[in-house]
Order: structure tokens, then C-alpha cells, then sequence
């Protein structure tokens, strides 16, 4: 099976997703011994959804199975797109946004083989960047290594 993987999700209410594992361009970062793998969510229409919990434990599902076959660093940067937020959360950005749930959803689905961190960009003139980054935990010093290396390239 190979690393780098598209697999195609239809929710319940007929919306079309592929979730894109592929290899992160790691240009400027020096090899830390495992891959770091890009994990993207493509909605198939571009528009606009509002998330339901079964779609999105379905999806932190089909990332963790993806966890479980290849030791890698799963890398998951919020993009800036628009995203339906109910009222009360409409003083956050969608990526500060994005960001919470991903990071609720896989709290709830990794269990002690798995390590989670996230690093939080502070942006004024572009707005904020959200990472998480997600490998086994036997994996703890290649996760502290990236998040260092990718600190020290945004200085």
C-alpha cells in the first residue's frame, strides 16, 4: 500500500469529500528520519457545509486507520476558506475554527499509541496558522524536532 493515499468519503447527506495523504515538501527542514505526511480535506463541490458529528468522527476515523498502517508525522494545517459556524462562534477565525475541531475530534479518537501537538503561528498581517501534527508515541522526539525546525523557519 502506498504512503501516499486519496481516499473518497460521501457523508450521509450525499456530500462528496476525498481525504489526500501525500508527502510534505520538506525543502529547508532537515530530514528528521520519518516521513511527514500532508493530510488534506477536499470538499468535491467547493461549497460551503456545516459539519455533523457522525461525518467528522468518520473522517478522524479514516486518519487514525491511515495512523495505524504507515509511521509517519501526520501534518494538518487549517487553510483560511470560509466555513459555516454557528452564531455563537463567529468571533474566531474558520481556521482557529478548524483547528478546535480537529483537535477535539482527535482527542477523542487517539488512544496512548499516539501523539498529538499543536503549534500555533501568530500572523497580524495574514491571519493566524493552526497546525497539528499527530505520529505513534514512540515518535515524541521526531514531533518535538519538526515543530522546532518549523518554528526556526518562521523567525
Amino acid at each position: 500500500m502506498e504512503i501516499e493515499q486519496v481516499i473518497s468519503y460521501e457523508t450521509k447527506e450525499g456530500i462528496k469529500f476525498k481525504i489526500r495523504f501525500s508527502l510534505f515538501n520538506t525543502v529547508g527542514i532537515p530530514d528528521i528520519g520519518i516521513p511527514i505526511v500532508d493530510v488534506v480535506l477536499i470538499s468535491h463541490d467547493n461549497s460551503i457545509w456545516q459539519n455533523n458529528p457522525l461525518t467528522l468522527f468518520e473522517i478522524a476515523d479514516l486518519i487514525k486507520d491511515y495512523l495505524k498502517l504507515f509511521d509517519v508525522i501526520l501534518y494538518y494545517y487549517c487553510d483560511h476558506s470560509e466555513i459555516k459556524m454557528r452564531k455563537n462562534r463567529i468571533q474566531i477565525s474558520p481556521q482557529e475554527y478548524r483547528n478546535k475541531i480537529f483537535n477535539i475530534l482527535s482527542d477523542r479518537k487517539i488512544d496512548s499509541s499516539l501523539d498529538k501537538r499543536t503549534f500555533h503561528i501568530k500572523d497580524d498581517k495574514y491571519g493566524d496558522h493552526y497546525i497539528t501534527v499527530i505520529s505513534r508515541s514512540k515518535n515524541q522526539t521526531e514531533l518535538t524536532r519538526i515543530l522546532h525546525e518549523m518554528n526556526n523557519l518562521l523567525k
